[in-house]
């Protein structure tokens, strides 16, 4: 008798639930993220750029002209790194990937090209890096799926969730930019130039409900720059990827 009484209230309640009297539970959300990278190569620096060039702000080991690093804040991330986001040729400290650049090309005599041991081989008058980098990576969300409690699927079954799947189609970036910065950490960066780039674009194909294959766009030239002085070049492209997060657990 207990056994009958306990199988009639679950077939009560399962009853209730796909009726509707119950409010549905929200229990976790499956999304679709899509994720882009700015990538540059082919960087070449000359003219007259002088932001390290001394008197030393703080000591001379902080702060040693005119090798500096440069990070970039992009329209991919504002984030500026001492790392290799605009990765330079002359290794001075840190990993291999970690390239400099001269950063006092014309206020210091002893700095001026040509020099070997301040400008690129083999010419020794400008600067050049041609390794691909990324300088930025941002992320964004779509078919995003409320996970709902399985119970009110009991009858029909839950609904199918279109993880990736949908994700077709051209990905774009039209406002394409690099601000470059020589890094002086504990003080502040400085401001180098802004170079300005035509609009990127990738297409997916072959989306499945886990993700989508990797693509990357052609390269584009520099369209701009802020600076009359310095002469500051380099190619940019879009990396793009899609993959599903979350996981609405319907199939026990």
């Amino acid at each position: 008798m207990r056994n009958f009484r306990s199988a009639l209230l679950v077939l009560t309640f399962l009853l209730v639930a796909h009726s509707g009297i119950l409010s549905a539970q929200v229990f976790g959300e499956e999304a679709c993220v899509i994720t882009l990278e700015g990538q540059n190569r082919n960087r070449t620096v000359a003219g007259a750029i002088n932001v390290e060039c001394g008197p030393f702000s703080i000591s001379p080991e902080i702060h040693s002209a005119p090798f500096g690093n440069w990070g970039v804040s992009s329209n991919y991330s504002s984030r500026v790194q001492d790392t290799d986001q605009f990765r330079g040729w002359k290794h001075e400290d840190g990993p291999l990937t970690k390239r400099q650049w001269n950063s006092c090309t014309t206020a210091k005599i002893k700095f001026k090209a040509p020099n070997c041991e301040y400008y690129s081989p083999p010419d020794c008058t400008t600067q050049s890096s041609a390794a691909v980098v990324t300088h930025g990576r941002m992320s964004y969300r779509t078919a995003v799926t409320e996970c709902l409690d399985p119970l009110f699927f009991i009858f029909t079954g839950p609904p199918a969730t279109p993880g990736c799947s949908q994700a077709t189609g051209p990905v774009s970036q039209t406002n394409n930019y690099m601000t470059l910065y020589e890094l002086d950490w504990p003080d502040k960066d400085d401001l180098v130039e802004t170079l300005y780039f035509p609009a990127t674009s990738v297409d997916f194909t072959g989306c499945g409900y886990d993700g989508c294959p990797e693509q990357t766009s052609d390269w584009v030239k520099m369209s701009s720059s802020t600076s009359s002085t310095a002469k500051v070049e380099a190619e940019l492209r879009i990396k793009a990827s899609a993959q599903v997060q979350g996981y609405c657990d319907w199939y026990w």
